[in-house]
């Protein structure tokens, strides 16, 4: 089947200067008198036309001019003259970030638009409040244009981490001493009291405690990769309410009165010998509990990665834990027109739920060409902000989220963003729910994300959580992530819009796209193949290209008037492994057949191109399995307003060798659609996929939660 779009291949490749052929049968010598004939081609069919759409967000942003600028202080370390107390200009400028704190904040109380200019190097420093203004301060404080600036990108790194500090102690490569009898196993003091975090819901719902090393947040890098921590202490949940804790499943209703806060305790040793307790290579453990005090007490174990010696070693960074379980290293609190640009935050040490980069209560801003990467926890978050332009910036490899925004954050524009490689601390522990996602939002408004990239996250890719409206996915890569690809979650009756178009989502493990009490839906135009590699979740496999849940909720769209429009056009939902189904739907609570029509009634789904190995692909309201005849006639029975119009089942298009997909060599139609579509297609993300696949990174199979109330 030939999508019906509106830009024609040999245009798009700039091959012809239109879409018909003319050949002249006139001769060389021609003159006036020699009548010409001309025959006209007809154009071959489209491969791919993209369409216009009606629907386009907007963000508003009030006047960022920095021309206005009539300040620059200056941070240079390798500027001879540079010293903490110096005047911040070019010719004195100050040796930290931090030193700029008072001069900063002079400047903006007498209004005077200011950028600080921060000049190549590494800070390792605590710059959490460089960027806080009192929440009580007048329009003046708040409203004066402030720039943050790397002066060169990619060249300004702020680290959490340290290598010899003189109160904490001293972890360069000579500092560590071999363990007799254990090849690369090595040993040093660890200076830190115990820190573990059992998450914020432990007291709310009962069941979601962050499980093993997901409490723990200390982190060791050599040579700049991070080393998997090992859980050698293990701490288990008592709550004075036992198994009777609230548990209201997310209807909402939060804890009550009634429910008393449980703790967190020390159950046992896991590790009694590092030897043979730490075999595999680049890990690390700490044993910091109390209750044991013995020579372990107090220690740190690494073992260095496969084939690299303690000579070869240049580096050994180790977060610096201060106990402050949520405090992100730079934080953007109670500003109106803000820019920060140009500037690497990594080796951020903070709780799970915490995150190194937190903007939040502000308002115009633009955050261009960052990158939040390599933190213990999560990268970047906005939290009850508006009127943002976030610009290229990468938040990958970050042990929890890689962004998140939420609590009423409304018109923010991402453009040629990437997530990718996200939560990886959950991957170690089995979490891959509850809140982790490479990009997550919850109770966002007028949010649009253009040109995205989330590759091999271990969690969903993009995740709308409960009540968003008019959010916007379009030109965006969503590939080999280790749940769904996008999920929208619970909207508000008569909610959304929710809308995702000329996208692609593929070899995401468990679910294309997965639409759950989300009204107003919309999936458009989209690539959506190959999901559903074999993960699993709770304790139902969803290896379909597009799934829908219903269940009845106290906040939720019930009836089809609530759910309004559900659009489903112009897709290929395709997949050649086996096993993979094309729609599903998963009835948690009692009555599937009473929910699934609801949606059906107003379900317009038309120019789709089905097909699967197995042709009985479609989930029926009975549980059971049915072919695309089946499908039609179940939507004909319900009256879906379009039936699936003009719809097919050809399982073709895709290219013979998977991995291939989307390469620039691969000549699969499908790949030639998606280099058509202008979708970003990340040929280095796609590999470090595939490469972490074949070193078994991904395994063992997933947990969603783990129910763990006493």
């Amino acid at each position: 089947m030939k999508l019906p779009y509106l830009l024609s291949l040999c245009t798009a490749l700039g091959l012809l200067s239109s879409c018909s052929r003319t050949t002249s049968t006139t001769p060389s010598s021609s003159t006036a008198s020699v009548n010409t004939a001309v025959i006209t081609e007809p154009a071959p069919e489209p491969l791919y036309r993209k369409p216009h759409y009606e629907y386009v967000a907007t963000t508003e942003f009030v006047d960022l001019d920095e021309s206005r600028i009539e300040r620059v202080i200056h941070v240079n370390p390798s500027h001879p003259s540079a010293s903490s107390r110096g005047k911040g200009s070019e010719e004195q400028p100050f040796d930290r970030i931090a030193a700029a704190h008072g001069e900063i904040h002079n400047s903006l109380k007498a209004g005077i638009p200011t950028k600080l200019l921060i000049y190549p190097g590494v800070y390792r420093e605590d710059i959490r409040f460089i960027t806080r203004i009192p929440k009580d301060a007048n329009d003046i404080y708040k409203n004066t244009l402030l720039v943050m600036e790397g002066s060169e990108k990619g060249k300004v790194t702020i680290k959490g981490s340290f290598e010899q500090d003189p109160q904490l102690g001293d972890f360069r490569p000579q500092a560590w001493k071999a363990v007799e009898g254990s090849p690369g196993l090595y040993v040093n003091d660890w200076p830190f009291d115990t820190y573990v975090d059992g998450g914020p819901w432990i007291n709310t719902y009962g069941f979601a405690l962050l499980p093993g090393v997901m409490q723990r947040s200390e982190m060791i890098w050599v040579n700049g990769t991070g080393l998997r921590q090992v859980l050698s202490e293990r701490y288990r949940w008592e709550d004075p309410d036992g198994k009777q804790g609230v548990d209201d499943y997310g209807a909402g209703t939060g804890g009550d009165a009634s429910n008393k806060p449980g703790t967190l305790v020390f159950d046992k040793r896991v590790i009694q010998d590092p030897r043979s307790g730490l075999p595999d290579p680049g890990t690390f453990t700490v044993f910091t509990a109390e209750e044991v005090k013995d020579e372990l007490h107090g220690k740190v174990f690494l073992r260095l990665p496969e084939g690299l010696s303690i000579d070869e070693v240049n580096s050994i960074e180790v977060a610096r834990w201060k106990n402050r379980s949520w405090s992100p290293m730079l934080l953007v609190a109670n500003k109106r027109n803000f820019v920060m640009r140009n500037l690497n935050i990594t080796h951020g040490t903070m709780g799970q739920m915490g995150t190194a980069v937190t903007i939040t209560n502000s308002e115009n801003f633009l955050v261009e060409d960052c990158d939040f990467s390599g933190n213990v926890a999560s990268g970047f978050q906005l939290n009850n902000s508006r009127r943002g332009h976030l610009l290229r910036i990468r938040s990958s490899f970050n042990g929890g989220n890689g962004m998140n925004m939420g609590n009423g954050t409304r018109q923010i524009l991402m453009e040629d963003c990437e997530t990718s490689f996200n939560n990886l601390r959950g991957g170690w522990a089995g979490w891959l729910g509850w809140h982790a996602s490479g990009f997550k939002s919850g109770n966002v408004h007028n949010i649009t994300v253009r040109r995205h990239v989330s590759v091999g996250n271990q969690a969903n890719g993009i995740w709308y959580d409960v009540y968003c409206t008019n959010v916007l996915i379009e030109d965006s890569f969503i590939y080999g992530n280790k749940r769904m690809g996008v999920m929208y979650e619970l909207t508000r009756p008569h909610g959304g819009p929710q809308i995702l178009r000329n996208s692609i989502c593929a070899e995401n493990d468990n679910t294309g796209v997965y639409i759950t009490m989300a009204a107003n839906s919309r999936v458009e135009d989209c690539l959506i193949i190959r999901n559903g590699g074999g993960g699993y979740v709770e304790t139902d496999r969803k290896n379909t290209q597009l799934l829908y849940k219903f269940r009845d909720h106290p906040h939720g769209p019930n009836s089809a008037e609530e759910w309004e429009h559900v659009e489903i056009a112009r897709n290929r939902f395709l997949s050649d492994v086996p096993g993979s189904r094309a729609v599903d739907y998963l009835d948690r609570k009692a009555e599937p057949l009473t929910q699934y029509q609801r949606v059906l009634s107003v379900l317009h789904s038309r120019d789709n191109q089905y097909g699967t190995v197995d042709p009985d692909a479609f989930r029926l309201p009975n549980g059971n399995w049915s072919n695309y005849a089946g499908w039609l006639e179940l939507l004909k029975e319900h009256n879906s307003p379009e039936a699936d119009l003009n719809s097919s089942w050809e399982l073709s298009g895709l290219d013979s060798d998977r991995r291939r997909e989307f390469s620039p060599d691969s000549t699969s139609e499908i790949s030639q659609i998606a280099r058509l579509m202008g979708v970003p297609l990340p040929q280095e993300q796609i590999e470090t996929y595939w490469q972490r696949t074949d070193e078994g990174y991904y395994s063992p199979p997933y947990l969603h939660y783990e129910r763990q109330h006493d």
